[in-house]
């Protein structure tokens, strides 16, 4: 839920299906169990893309994904060598960017001489407190954005400098692998199974970006590696020791996490490099 998108350019939803059906006759029977599905959320018909399915059964759509989570965990070498052109993309293109970092670095410093001064002349009563506050409102503005620009070009800086990631994004993926064995096992009880369930949508929040549905409800899955929390997950589970493991034999199955980019906004400069490499998308 929230990954699922179709042709209408629209996010779907859930719900629960009424309790009867049609059998082959055309009668309403009660049904055995609630029946769940994601929905397209256009309401108005005259609006609804010619290719979207409209329905599809959440159990269906689930077994889809994760079968195609499963694929790419076994074999992630497609993630990886797209995680490594781009890493090694930035690497050229760090030099260029140390040298645009410091000549803003320099800016700034001149924005902070600028401020003094407003301020002085205004201590002088050659300026009022209006024409001060303006003054100085457009120097906060240019050094916000300078501050941004430097944070992104930081970023930058730190991704060309990044060493072991590959041997640590293999090592992740392994013990994803001895985690498979157990989650695709079948539940002894109720308890396992929304452990096995939350364990699973924790792998596919961290690894999926978009889920797009086509027509005859086809599912296209778009995969990322974030190279910089990986790291930073990696880093807190060698720190911290042995993680919480699933109950029965689930050992070595890191619990994934979110993590923000970058607190600061990126310019455009930077923007798509860093983007492209920190949320990685692979189409399967």
């Amino acid at each position: 839920m929230g990954m699922l998108y179709c042709d209408c350019k629209l996010k779907w939803s859930t719900r629960t299906n009424s309790y009867t059906r049609k059998n082959r006759h055309g009668e309403k029977v009660a049904r055995k169990s609630l029946y769940g599905c994601y929905y397209c959320t256009q309401p108005h018909k005259e609006h609804v893309h010619p290719d979207c399915p409209r329905t599809i059964g959440s159990k269906k759509a689930d077994d889809l994904v994760w079968k195609k989570v499963c694929e790419v965990i076994d074999k992630p070498e497609i993630l990886l060598a797209e995680a490594r052109k781009q890493i090694e993309n930035i690497q050229q293109q760090a030099k260029e960017v140390i040298e645009d970092k410091e000549r803003l670095e320099r800016e700034g410093e001149t924005i902070l001489v600028e401020r003094q001064w407003v301020i002085t002349q205004a201590r002088k009563g050659k300026i009022n407190d209006k024409d001060m506050d303006y003054q100085l409102g457009i120097l906060s503005n240019q050094e916000t954005n300078l501050r941004g620009e430097i944070a992104s070009m930081g970023e930058f800086v730190r991704l060309s400098i990044l060493g072991g990631w590959e041997e640590k994004a293999r090592q992740y993926f392994e013990d994803l692998q001895v985690g498979l064995e157990s989650l695709n096992t079948a539940p002894q009880n109720d308890e396992e199974r929304q452990e096995i369930f939350t364990h699973k949508r924790q792998i596919v929040q961290t690894l999926i970006e978009r889920v797009e549905i086509k027509k005859d409800r086809e599912l296209k899955v778009n995969f990322r590696l974030n190279v910089l929390a990986l790291l930073e997950q990696t880093s807190n589970f060698s720190e911290v020791g042995e993680v919480e493991t699933y109950s029965r034999t689930l050992t070595s199955l890191a619990h994934p996490h979110h993590y923000e980019v970058c607190g600061s906004p990126f310019q455009p400069a930077y923007q798509s490099q860093l983007y492209d490499l920190l949320n990685l998308l692979t189409e399967l």
